[in-house]
């Protein structure tokens, strides 16, 4: 015959969350609104710089300086890539 699994626990004992320096310390960092906000703006900046291939996929060498002035084109929906103030 088979084996019934039997539940040991009482059904009103909730297990204790152990409380430790790095859970208190990211309570207390969420509880500041200044300090989620630094988080959140050092998270985008490191989101951009890992998605910059993607953004902007032309190196600054580049350029087409003599297409510089044309319209927009289905290579280059906003505008041609514009040269670089060196």
């Amino acid at each position: 015959m088979g084996q019934a699994t039997v539940n040991v626990t009482p059904p009103n004992v909730q297990a204790e969350r152990v409380s430790g320096p790095w859970r208190d310390a990211w309570k207390a960092f969420r509880k500041n609104k200044t300090a989620m906000l630094g988080l959140c703006i050092i998270v985008f900046f490191v989101l951009i710089a890992l998605l910059a291939p993607f953004i902007a996929p032309y190196g600054y060498k580049e350029q087409e300086l003599v297409n510089r002035l044309k319209p927009p084109s289905a290579a280059h929906w906003l505008w041609r890539p514009q040269p670089s103030l060196l």
